[in-house]
């Protein structure tokens, strides 16, 4: 990945911890390829201040933490394992600590920043709603604040589609909506690049970018999702909800639903130029579609 070009390496589970010593390898190899790398977590390793250096001690070259804290944590991590884990990384010179909170109103994201307000800049703060899955009880989503209509301009063009997700068994997504594959298979839809075990990482990124519905994804984020689903009568029908807590929630649901992967082919392969367009203003890449004339198999 490192040699393909892939600046960061983000170790995420799950939890990365509980795998340490495999941890600790991949962030020392990314550290050797010249990559950054960054690692999510919640903190329950912790437990001191003596056990939360000596953890992160370990992991030579690591140059971001990410740390997992909200109401949902704090039930089986406390606040002094987080607390614990910001001191050490402090110490150790890690140049980049941030808290992630996921909320379902803005009361719960203000209470937990609250609790971490005392170390003012020296941390960032990632808060991001709740978004519901079968996992969660009803009662997490009690009390939520407002939901986001199915509209183009309640969304952005810009989201994480651009960072490449892999799974333990070699499967890469084009998100992290592929940790969803953690509890079902999702590889017929849009998200699904191809797999490790029969394809180099440069062959399998080659081929995605080559697909119009992979591109048209990039280059028009939750926003572009939208725009076709307002214009897919088929799929608006089959959508089990018009509401929606953050943009991942919406363009999963959409893009999960029986006409949502169709529905992006033949609305993305309309949309050649503008995702031409886009690569050159937006991403500073180069046009695909029209310098090739039609689009490319898959």
């Amino acid at each position: 990945m490192a040699a393909y070009g892939v600046p960061e390496i983000i170790f995420t589970g799950g939890e990365p911890f509980e795998r340490y010593y495999v941890l600790s390898a991949g962030v020392n190899c990314a550290h050797s390829s010249c990559a950054k790398s960054s690692v999510f977590t919640s903190s329950y390793w912790a437990k001191s201040p003596a056990e939360a250096k000596s953890a992160l001690g370990g992991l030579k070259g690591l140059t971001r933490l990410y740390l997992s804290t909200d109401i949902y944590h704090q039930k089986r991590v406390p606040v002094t394992n987080v607390r614990n884990a910001i001191e050490a990384a402090i110490e150790l010179n890690i140049s980049s600590i941030i808290l992630n909170i996921t909320y379902a109103s803005e009361s719960d994201r203000s209470y937990v920043a609250s609790q971490y307000a005392d170390y003012g800049n020296r941390i960032g703060i990632h808060a991001d709603r709740v978004i519901p899955n079968p996992k969660f009880s009803p009662l997490v989503l009690i009390g939520q604040d407002p939901l986001q209509n199915l509209s183009p301009a309640a969304y952005s063009c810009n989201c994480w589609l651009g960072t490449p997700l892999v799974d333990p068994n070699g499967d890469i997504f084009s998100c992290h909506i592929g940790k969803a594959a953690a509890h079902r298979d999702i590889s017929h839809l849009p998200y699904f690049l191809g797999n490790l075990r029969n394809l180099s990482f440069k062959d399998i990124m080659d081929r995605a970018e080559a697909r119009s519905d992979y591109q048209y994804l990039r280059t028009h984020g939750p926003k572009g999702v939208a725009e076709m689903a307002i214009n897919t009568p088929q799929l608006l029908e089959n959508l089990t909800t018009p509401t929606f807590t953050t943009a991942c929630d919406m363009c999963m649901r959409v893009l999960k639903s029986p006409k949502g992967p169709e529905s992006l082919a033949s609305f993305a392969a309309t949309r050649h130029e503008e995702i031409d367009v886009r690569l050159a203003l937006l991403l500073g890449e180069q046009p695909l579609f029209g310098k090739l004339g039609s689009e490319p198999e898959r």
